[in-house]
C-alpha cells in the first residue's frame, strides 16, 4: 500500500492549481506591492533631497497662505455686507423720515375731506305722515285727541268741498280748529272730471280755512295713468300719493314724484316704518276714521314715539317744509365748503406726487391705493 496522501496522488492536478493561484492571486499582489513601493520610494527620494524639501515647504506655505486668504476674504466680505446693511438701514430711515409726515398729512386731509363730503350729502331725515282718508267727524271726536296727546299733527283728505258740514262729516269750525293746531288739508282726486277745476275748488276752501296746500295730492282712483299724471303736473302738483291698493302705470318724473301710502293697520306696518327710518325716506299711512280702533291706533302712535330719534311725525306740509329747509341748508353748506374741498383735493394730489417721487428715488414701487 502506498503512503501518499490523496492530494498528491495526481501531480498534474496539483500543478494546475498552483499555476492558477500564482496567476490570479500572487502575481497581482506582487504588482500592487511593487507599485506602492515605487510610489513610496519616489516620495522618499523627494523628501530626502533638498529640492524636494523646498517643494514640500513651499506647498505648505501655499496651503497656509490660501487658508489665510480665505479667512481674510470672508472677513472682508462680512465687513462689506455689514457696511451695505448699515447704509441701507440709514437710507430707509431717511426715506421714512421724509415719507411719514407726508403720509400723516394725507391721512388727516382725507379724513377732513370725507367729513365735509358726508355733511354735504342728503341727511337721513325719515318722516311719518298720516292722512285721514275720509271726512268723518270721528276725526275730531276720537282721533284728534289721541294725536294731540302725542304732540303730532295729521292731514285730512278733501275730495269735494260740498261734503263739509254734512251729517257725520266735519264742519267748517272743526276743520278750522284742527288746522289751527297744525293739521293740513290734502286734496284727494279720483281721477275723474277736470283736474284744474277740482283743484281750484279745494284750494279756495283750504284758503278760507287758513290752510295752504303743499302741492301734494292723494290719488283715490283705481290706477294712476300717464293722463292723470299729466293733468296733475299741469296744475302744479309736485307729488302724488297713491295707496297700495291702487295701480300705477304713470312714469315718475322730476316734475311729479310718486309716493306710496299704506293702510295704518295693515300687517307689517311696523316694518314699513323701520324701513323708512333705515332709508331716510317718507312714510305715509292712510287712516279711515269711520273704522278707527282707537286702542290700536294709540299703540301705533306710541310705537312712533319710541322711534322718535329716527323718524319725525309731521303733517305733509310740515314734512315738505322740513325737507326743503334741510336741502336749502345742505346747498348752503356745499357752497361754503366748496373752496376748502377744492384746496384739500389739490393738496392731496400734490402729496401723492411727492410720495411717488420718494418711492421712485428709493427704487421702490409706490403702493396702490
Amino acid at each position: 500500500m502506498s503512503s501518499r496522501s490523496p492530494e498528491t496522488k495526481d501531480p498534474s492536478l496539483a500543478f494546475i492549481l498552483f499555476l492558477w493561484y500564482t496567476v490570479t492571486v500572487q502575481i497581482p499582489q506582487v504588482q500592487r506591492m511593487r507599485r506602492a513601493g515605487e510610489e513610496a520610494s519616489i516620495l522618499f527620494i523627494i523628501m530626502k533631497t533638498r529640492t524636494g524639501k523646498i517643494l514640500l515647504t513651499a506647498l505648505e506655505i501655499l496651503l497656509v497662505a490660501a487658508a489665510v486668504a480665505g479667512l481674510l476674504f470672508a472677513f472682508a466680505d462680512s465687513r462689506r455686507q455689514a457696511r451695505e446693511a448699515a447704509a441701507e438701514a440709514a437710507r430707509m430711515e431717511e426715506f421714512s423720515k421724509k415719507l411719514e409726515p407726508l403720509s400723516l398729512e394725507k391721512q388727516r386731509l382725507e379724513s377732513e375731506l370725507a367729513g365735509l363730503e358726508k355733511s354735504c350729502e342728503t341727511g337721513d331725515m325719515a318722516t311719518f305722515s298720516m292722512i285721514f282718508s275720509d271726512l268723518s267727524d270721528k276725526i275730531y271726536t276720537e282721533a284728534a285727541p289721541i294725536v294731540k296727546k302725542f304732540g303730532y299733527a295729521a292731514d285730512i283728505a278733501l275730495s269735494d268741498a260740498a261734503d263739509i258740514g254734512k251729517a257725520g262729516k266735519l264742519g267748517t269750525a272743526q276743520l278750522g280748529e284742527l288746522i289751527g293746531e297744525g293739521w293740513g288739508i290734502c286734496p284727494a282726486w279720483s281721477g275723474e272730471g277736470d283736474a284744474a277745476e277740482w283743484y281750484s275748488g279745494i284750494e279756495g276752501v283750504a284758503s278760507s280755512l287758513g290752510a295752504e296746500l303743499s302741492g301734494r295730492v292723494l290719488f283715490t282712483g283705481r290706477e294712476l295713468t300717464e293722463t292723470h299724471a299729466e293733468a296733475l303736473r299741469k296744475i302744479g302738483v309736485s307729488k302724488v300719493i297713491v295707496p297700495e291698493t291702487s295701480g300705477i302705470s304713470a312714469a315718475q318724473t322730476e316734475k311729479l314724484a310718486v309716493c306710496r301710502s299704506a293702510e295704518w293697520d295693515r300687517d307689517g306696518g311696523d316694518i314699513l316704518i323701520l324701513n323708512g327710518i333705515a332709508s331716510g325716506g317718507e312714510v305715509v299711512f292712510t287712516v279711515a276714521a269711520t273704522e278707527l280702533y282707537t286702542a290700536l291706533f294709540e299703540s301705533m302712535l306710541e310705537m312712533l314715539r319710541m322711534y322718535s330719534s329716527g323718524i319725525t311725525v309731521l303733517s305733509l306740509d310740515g314734512a315738505q317744509a322740513m325737507r326743503a329747509e334741510a336741502e336749502e341748508a345742505r346747498q348752503a353748506l356745499i357752497e361754503e365748503s366748496a373752496p376748502r374741498i377744492a384746496e384739500i383735493k389739490a393738496r392731496i394730489t400734490e402729496i401723492k406726487r411727492e410720495m411717488n417721487a420718494l418711492y421712485s428715488g428709493a427704487g421702490m414701487t409706490a403702493p396702490k391705493e
